[in-house]
């Protein structure tokens, strides 16, 4: 599969082939898509439009398509049919959504540029791209297996820490009641002291890590854990349009402008895109197929090719009208040559 180099710096897009495709043609070419770090902690997608800036096709930029070390800033994405199907420049918008404080989601960052598709037929047309809510659907559903994993770990981790933190408080209790209660026992207490420090130590290990008193305990601990299953949601989701948890995608999440749609209320010539419409040639302000003009419209220019008289008009000889004339060097013999009415015929000498 050919693939397109694509970096992303802030707004501008820089590209290794300005050539998308063929026409026709779909999924057979991909772009390796790099962004920098103005696109952190933004949800990403990227919008089509074919040459005529019709066909809006969304693709969501999720876990599925991160490529190299699976960070949210390096993407493979292939090109769909639906930018492809006229010949021309397609273009792309790769945009940047944010939640607002009153729980709207609006386009952060856009950046945005252009594809050549070549003209020429490529066979049987590729599958049409799924709806973004089927894309976000598949994406959620091959996630919940690692944040369950996540959890259960994190869950793991926290019982560990809880326990150590139960035994440290238990020990430096111990300690303290046992140099309360007899100084000759010092040694005893300091002992005790100790120890609780050590299982305080423990207990920091299992919570966060960073003691250096267990292996591997940086990435063993219940803030690790909790941080896996945050990156795991996809930077994690509060809450949406009023719904929290595992929030999936609704019927009115979105408006017709968020996603480049037109919306149902605009109307063509008083007639409402809400359900397929039939437009005449009055509407777009057009002439009939079957329309004509009266000779007197006519007033000047050059005809570009013959023109022939009506045959059954110039059948009334006595009318002064367009008759068609016919020259050439023939004799002519009455009752001999066939002759049509209402014809002039003119006969001339060779030179």
């Amino acid at each position: 599969m050919r693939e397109i180099q694509v970096e992303v710096r802030g707004q501008f897009v820089y590209k290794s082939s300005k050539l998308g495709g063929v026409q026709g043609e779909g999924n057979a070419s991909r772009m390796r898509i790099r962004l920098d770090d103005s696109w952190s902690g933004y949800a990403k997608r990227i919008v089509w439009r074919d040459a005529r800036g019709l066909c809006p096709t969304a693709v969501v930029l999720g876990v599925d398509q991160m490529t190299g070390e699976n960070t949210p800033l390096d993407y493979t994405v292939s090109i769909p049919p639906e930018p492809l199907a006229v010949a021309g420049w397609c273009c792309f918008a790769i945009e940047g959504y944010t939640e607002q404080e009153d729980g709207t989601v609006t386009a952060a960052l856009t950046a945005e540029d252009r594809l050549e598709v070549l003209a020429g037929g490529y066979g049987q047309p590729a599958e049409p791209t799924v709806s973004q809510a089927l894309q976000l659907q598949h994406e959620i559903d091959g996630m919940i297996g690692t944040v369950q994993e996540s959890a259960r770990a994190a869950r793991e981790s926290c019982t560990q820490a809880q326990a150590a933190a139960q035994t440290a408080a238990a020990e430096a209790a111990d300690a303290i009641e046992a140099s309360a209660a007899a100084g000759v026992y010092g040694s005893a207490a300091a002992q005790a002291a100790q120890t609780a420090m050590e299982e305080a130590g423990r207990s920091e290990s299992w919570a966060v890590g960073g003691t250096g008193l267990r292996a591997g305990e940086d990435t063993d601990n219940a803030r690790y854990w909790a941080e896996q299953a945050h990156l795991a949601a996809g930077g994690g989701v509060r809450s949406f349009n009023g719904r929290s948890g595992a929030v999936l995608p609704a019927a009115g999440d979105y408006t017709a402008a968020q996603v480049g749609a037109v919306p149902v209320e605009r109307k063509v010539n008083q007639k409402a895109l809400g359900q397929d419409i039939t437009l005449t040639p009055e509407d777009i302000g057009a002439a009939g197929s079957g329309h004509g003009h009266a000779a007197s419209d006519v007033t000047a220019g050059t005809l570009a090719g013959k023109v022939e008289a009506n045959a059954a008009a110039q059948q009334e000889l006595t009318a002064a009208q367009v008759r068609n004339i016919k020259a050439g060097p023939e004799d002519l013999t009455a009752g001999t040559s066939t002759l049509a009415t209402g014809t002039l015929y003119l006969v001339y000498e060779e030179a």
